[in-house]
Parts: C-alpha cells; sequence; structure tokens
C-alpha cells in the first residue's frame, strides 16, 4: 500500500461510484459477512486501486492483528512463478491460502496465465470456504474477462460485482479540490475548471496534473494560473480541448483490445481485430469531427465505403448485443465520453 491518501475519507463520492463506496465500506467493517468476494471494475483512473487500498487500511486500524495482503495479480504471478522455480509453492499456497483478507489488484493480468489461474482458483476457494474476504479489482466485468477459465470467471460473480464510472464534470471538480487541500495548496478555482475540461478521461491524469503544477509553482517560485497551467503542463500530460481526435479514439480501442495502434491501422485484420477496427470507425465518426473520408485514411484505407459500413454495423449491433455495447460504452469511458 503505497499512497498513503488512499483512505475512505479522501475518496470523493458520487453518482458514478456511490455503490462501489458503500460496498467496499461494508466489507471493510464486516470482511467475510458482506459480499464475499467483492468485485470492482471499471477503466484507468477511475478510483478502483484507491478503494482497495482503502478496504485494507481500514482494516488493519480496526483490527492490526489480522493477515491484510494487498497486491497486483502481475506480483501473485512473478511470485508464484518464482515459488515453482524454487521448489517453494507448499510455502507459497500455505501463505495466500492464511490471509484473512486477500485484495488483488488488477485480476485480468492473469488472462492467459493458466499456470496462476489454477493456483489462485484454489486459493479463492479455500478463503471463501474458510469466510475469509477476498476483493478484487479488474478493467472489465467477470463476463468479460478473456482467456480465463469460465469457473474461474464465474467465481468472480458469486458475491457483488460494483463498477465506477467516469466522473462528471461536477465531481471532478470536487475531487481537485480535495486533492489541493491535502497538498495544502490554494488552487484558484478557473484553473481547477481549466483542468477539468481538458483531461476529462482520468481522475489519476487529473490528480498527476495537480501535483506537477504545485511542484512547479514551489520550484520557480511563481503562483499557478491558466496560462502558466497550459505552458507547465503542455509536455507532461496529455491536454484535451474540445473533441478528441482519432489518434485519441484509436488509442483508446486498442488500449481496451489489447493490441497495438498499428496493429489497428492494419486493412487485414480478422476477427476480434476486425471488430476492434469497426467499432474504433465507429467511435471516431461519434466522438470526432474527422469526417468518413478522413477516418479511411487513417485506417489506410483506399476509399470510406468500409468505414461507413463499419458505423452503421455497429449501430445496428449497440442495440442488438449486449457484450458489444459494453465494449463500447467502455471504451467511451476510458475516453471520458
Amino acid at each position: 500500500m503505497s499512497n498513503p491518501s488512499c483512505t475512505f475519507e479522501n475518496f470523493v463520492v458520487g453518482k458514478s461510484n456511490r455503490l462501489a463506496q458503500a460496498a467496499s465500506l461494508a466489507v471493510a467493517e464486516m470482511p467475510g459477512k458482506a459480499y464475499n468476494p467483492l468485485f470492482i471494475w471499471s477503466g484507468a483512473g477511475l478510483g478502483k486501486t484507491h478503494l482497495m487500498q482503502a478496504i485494507a487500511r481500514h482494516v488493519l486500524e480496526r483490527e492490526p492483528r489480522l493477515k491484510v495482503f494487498y497486491l497486483a495479480a502481475e506480483r501473485f504471478v512473478n511470485e508464484f512463478v518464482q515459488a515453482l522455480a524454487d521448489e517453494r509453492s507448499a510455502q507459497f499456497r500455505e501463505r495466500f491460502r492464511s490471509a484473512d483478507i486477500l485484495l488483488i489488484d488488477d485480476i485480468q493480468f492473469l488472462a492467459g496465465k493458466r499456470g496462476s489461474q489454477e493456483e489462485f482458483f484454489h486459493t479463492f476457494n479455500a478463503l471463501l470456504d474458510s469466510n475469509k474476504q477476498v476483493v478484487l479489482s479488474a478493467d472489465r466485468a467477470p463476463s468479460e474477462l478473456e482467456n480465463f477459465y469460465d469457473r474461474l470467471s464465474e467465481r468472480f460473480s458469486g458475491g457483488l460485482v460494483v463498477d465506477i464510472q467516469s466522473p462528471d464534470e461536477n465531481m471532478r471538480v470536487e475531487i481537485l479540490k480535495k486533492k489541493a487541500g491535502l497538498l495544502e495548496c490554494d488552487l484558484p478555482e478557473d484553473v481547477i475548471h481549466f483542468l477539468v475540461r481538458s483531461i476529462p478521461s482520468s481522475i489519476r491524469e487529473l490528480q498527476g496534473a495537480v501535483n506537477r503544477l504545485v511542484a512547479t509553482s514551489e520550484v520557480l517560485d511563481e503562483p499557478i494560473t491558466i496560462e502558466r497551467a497550459s505552458d507547465w503542463l503542455k509536455n507532461g500530460l496529455r491536454i484535451h480541448t474540445g473533441l478528441l481526435s482519432v489518434e485519441d479514439v484509436n488509442a483508446a480501442v486498442a488500449e481496451d483490445f489489447r493490441i497495438s495502434s498499428m496493429a489497428l491501422s492494419s486493412p487485414n485484420g480478422e476477427g476480434g481485430l476486425a471488430q476492434a477496427r469497426q467499432i474504433a470507425m465507429y467511435l471516431c465518426r461519434e466522438l470526432t469531427d474527422a469526417s468518413f473520408r478522413q477516418i479511411a485514411r487513417s485506417f489506410n484505407l483506399k476509399n470510406h465505403v468500409r468505414v461507413i459500413r463499419a458505423v452503421k454495423r455497429i449501430s445496428k449491433q449497440i442495440a442488438e448485443v449486449p457484450e458489444l455495447a459494453a465494449t463500447v460504452k467502455r471504451v467511451k469511458d476510458r475516453l471520458g465520453r
């Protein structure tokens, strides 16, 4: 738990995260009795890691003798692989199955790692059978996790699944005010609104912007203004103004499908890649001011006919295929739209 500010007191609650916060607090107050397992999912930078760490801190403050393990799924995999190499599988197993509360962040990292999934499945079941609390986070709902054993993703849904949506503008303002207060910085109101308008997609990016502004202000001994904020942030953070660009959309789609932006622009994609391209074309048309022809050029197409077909196809399927609608919504959340 590397960030001491990740507490329930410092978590700004709004419509987009109220259920996730309430469920997390209930788990922290009554581990093993309320919502077990608890599965929190959202796009990047919306607060799920904050809630995970807040749960761990709250429990340890109330019951310091409890064994609380909080770690990223990547670390779980690395430690498991190392334990196999060192012939310490039994010690690894005993360590994690002795936990009173196990919190694993970014569980999607286990995708495709069959050995780690098998080990985690048995650890997960052992803890639940002993009424020990398990809390998981991911960038998507359990039903949308790819390259997971069905029995594992189904078990993730056996308790309570909650999501965190992108916060509205008023909530982002409150988050920045809270952050400025923690830094004991008098951040001007107009600068706060400038940041909120310019960085719509990620709370983490917003907070990082405030950190950068405060540090730069102290080093240069200059007050923070909109003009200085724009100048100080231009090389360190991506500032969004007005409509998104085609590049913004493609980057978000590529991240969601775990492919490269270069692969997304290849005209020869098949299967899941073809669907990713169609979703990207659809969102480019909806969220940017690019024309069909401009979008076609960005995807290395000779004409814009395929873009028109993709937009029509995705528009129709959104109303008919819940999984596709969820994917489109998830990408929009990444983009703050």
